[in-house]
């Protein structure tokens, strides 16, 4: 930890926290003050006094997320005079025009970029800047979501306020960006946007990438709040990866709705029915679980009845495990079937299969009712 010699070396925590919240309070030349503040406290640890780790010090006494206090503390590191051990507490000479709000958005600028930013120019002319640099990323595959346990920065494709920072009126400098800026018309399109969607989830997770690289991105933060943060990424990413795999396959009620029904023709003795029985996959493939490699094929009768057909695909013999076989079960989801004490309920699908003899036998007394 770096050292730090002035007066809040030594100041105890209680008053810490009033000039903190005196500060945010103020103009936007304090962000300096209040990022050497935070880090007192966080390289300190001096909030285990009260309090068991760093973010609920934030979030009870300063009513504070840690986005919003690594971003102060990033300004602090960046724009204080560093010629003072340990960084100062007071924005350096070179940075003396510059607003707050230009400040934040230089954070992230390369050299570069930041050459380009005058102190004249407003939060929307500097956002530009970094916008025409910029390259469009496009959606990174699942492989590249995490490799070996580290997470990869997707730059999001929108603005989304993250910290209060953003959003406090007391920053004239947002203030005017709240007005002017194109980012805030399009975060009203946003707000009727289908949560549902793989693109809310691609955002919800490039948030949670970025908040994590902050985390990593300060010294001295405890190590459960970091893990925590993986966790949540990580989490997201998964859930983004299905998203994705749903999103290929095809829509199962519409192919089935596409799909002709196949007539059931006249089987006039037991070996037709048995040959149709065992042509089913004539039917058309009805659902696969790729999990399990298993293959599912139905018959929808006239009464109401389904007939599905589990199949199992190249199974080892039992009796030798060199052969392998397909195998296929059938389920008759029989409407109005009869029970062992003759009371009448519809089939549903289970575990226990029909035997080829009952099916033979269901398929004669529908034919011989007229149905098919």
């Amino acid at each position: 930890m770096e050292a730090m010699t002035d007066e809040y070396s030594t100041m105890p925590l209680e008053r810490l926290t009033h000039h903190i919240k005196s500060a945010m309070h103020r103009s936007a030349k304090d962000a300096v003050r209040i990022g050497y503040m935070l880090r007192r406290v966080m390289e300190g640890r001096l909030y285990l006094e009260t309090y068991g780790d760093f973010d609920t010090y934030l979030e009870k006494e300063l009513h504070m997320d840690y986005s919003l206090a690594t971003r102060f503390i990033k300004i602090n590191r960046k724009y204080s005079q560093h010629y003072l051990p340990g960084g100062g507490m007071e924005l350096a000479p070179e940075y003396q025009d510059y607003s707050q709000g230009l400040l934040i958005e230089m954070l992230n600028m390369t050299p570069e970029q930041e050459a380009k930013v005058t102190p004249d120019m407003t939060v929307k002319q500097a956002r530009e800047i970094k916008r025409q640099a910029k390259k469009p990323d496009p959606v990174p595959e699942k492989k590249e979501v995490i490799i070996d346990g580290e997470f990869r920065e997707i730059e999001p494709s929108k603005k989304v306020a993250t910290s209060q920072l953003e959003q406090d009126d007391t920053f004239a400098e947002q203030e005017n960006l709240e007005q002017d800026s194109p980012e805030e018309s399009e975060s009203d399109e946003e707000s009727t946007e289908d949560y549902k969607s793989i693109e809310f989830a691609r955002r919800i997770l490039q948030e949670n990438q970025k908040l994590l690289q902050d985390y990593l991105d300060v010294d001295g933060l405890p190590e459960e709040t970091v893990e925590r943060q993986r966790l949540i990424t990580a989490a997201l990413a998964a859930a983004v990866c299905d998203l994705e795999e749903s999103e290929d396959e095809p829509d199962q009620e519409k192919m089935e709705a596409d799909q002709e029904p196949i007539q059931l023709p006249i089987l006039r003795n037991t070996d037709q029915r048995k040959e149709w029985l065992a042509n089913y996959k004539a039917w058309g493939l009805w659902y696969r679980d790729e999990h399990i490699d298993v293959n599912y094929y139905k018959y929808d009768f006239s009464d109401g009845s389904r007939l599905v057909v589990a199949e199992y695909p190249q199974r080892s013999d039992y009796w030798d495990g060199r052969k392998k076989v397909d195998e296929h079960y059938y389920h008759l989801l029989e409407k109005n079937r009869v029970d062992f004490n003759k009371r009448v309920y519809n089939a549903q699908y289970g575990q226990s299969t029909d035997s080829e003899t009952y099916l033979i036998d269901f398929l004669k007394r529908l034919q011989k009712g007229g149905k098919s």
